[in-house]
């Protein structure tokens, strides 16, 4: 809790990580204020961290044990306590599970529920290492190929987002990935061209371990046609690909 002016008692919490270091039982430390006051000396005892094996049940948040390496502790109900899982099966658990994006509407959620973190952009500072960052995954169907746009830069996005899109839900080869709009737009959009049909997966999470809130995704898509299919001239419902143009030879307009 953060203390006011004037408080003399309050409760705190630190967690300071020592690797390997078993001849170190304890350590003191004091706390400075605002003022620049300090606190009389406290020592603290250092316990070594419960590491439960795996399927064993765990503590999401990572503040009273640590699973396995290569494991973490998959809670995909958000209740608080969770099972520690390979990520490999915490990853396909994921993508099993992922709702599906509609197209044109946006789709709301939020990051600050989810504890164990399975995924992690490409284009997050730091990546791939500096902690979990909670996440949601959706997938994306397209019929046809089609221009896309996916973007948080909405109405109900309360946060520092960033979003990445993938073929391949646990593969992060050929990612595609977003931390900004821009400079001053913390918000996020990917804009890719004529990508093939078929389904994607769409990722939102936040930069940092911190950035976590309620966003707002919309997806957009363009579907772009080929010689001799049908068009929209005022190129809105659709585009001809390029070096095509939608004309009307007599019989309907038709990209040429």
């Amino acid at each position: 809790t953060r203390p006011v002016t004037g408080q003399t008692s309050f409760t705190a919490y630190s967690y300071l990580w020592f690797d390997a270091m078993a001849a170190l039982s304890s350590f003191s430390l004091h706390l400075n204020d605002a003022s620049r006051l300090s606190s009389t000396d406290v020592t603290a005892a250092i316990v070594p961290i419960p590491r439960p094996a795996t399927g064993a049940a765990c503590d999401p948040t990572a503040h009273v044990d640590l699973c396995p390496t290569g494991d973490v502790c998959h809670d995909p109900a958000v209740s608080g306590s969770g099972t520690c899982t390979l990520l490999a099966t915490a990853q396909a658990a994921a993508c099993a599970a992922a709702p599906a994006l509609v197209p044109g509407a946006t789709t709301e959620g939020d990051t600050v529920l989810d504890y164990a973190s399975v995924f992690e952009g490409g284009c997050r500072p730091g990546a791939p290492v500096g902690g979990p960052v909670n996440e949601r995954v959706f997938t994306l169907t397209l019929a046809t190929r089609s221009d896309v746009t996916l973007t948080t830069d909405t109405t109900a996005t309360d946060y520092d987002t960033l979003i990445y899109l993938r073929s391949s839900c646990s593969s992060a080869a050929g990612e595609i990935c977003n931390d900004n709009v821009n400079a001053v737009n913390r918000r996020s959009r990917i804009r890719q061209s004529a990508m093939a049909a078929g389904t994607y997966w769409v990722f939102v999470e936040g930069p940092g371990m911190n950035a976590v809130g309620h966003f707002g995704l919309l997806a957009t898509l363009t579907p772009v046609r080929a010689a001799g299919e049908t068009c929209d001239p005022a190129g809105v419902a659709d585009r001809c690909d390029t070096g095509l143009v939608c004309s009307d030879p007599g019989t309907g307009p038709v990209c040429m």
